[in-house]
């Protein structure tokens, strides 16, 4: 496992969740989300929102595997940061 929280642009579907994303010049492809939970720290000093964070844990595979070494889905930990539209990598799961 590896931590990065790095920014990521999302697409997102009719359904308000996540279909695909893009990272360091590479493209991921949602196959599944595995789980959802919201992380909201210190709510009431931060009337603003901006300590909430609505994680996705996802499998995901790049869009051009040709160009990865991943075959297969792997687990990615993204998350939204507070009530805007910044979507984070977090972690990927081997």
């Amino acid at each position: 496992m590896k931590s990065y929280h790095e920014p990521i642009d999302v697409a997102i579907g009719d359904d308000g969740m996540p279909y695909k994303w893009r990272w360091r010049k590479s493209v991921w492809r949602v196959l599944r989300i595995l789980d959802r939970w919201v992380l909201q720290s210190r709510w009431w000093t931060d009337p603003s929102g901006l300590e909430k964070r609505d994680y996705l844990l996802v499998e995901a595979t790049p869009e051009a595997p040709r160009s990865c070494a991943i075959e297969d889905g792997i687990a990615v930990e993204i998350y939204l940061q507070g009530e805007g539209d910044a979507w984070i990598l977090a972690r990927i799961l081997h």
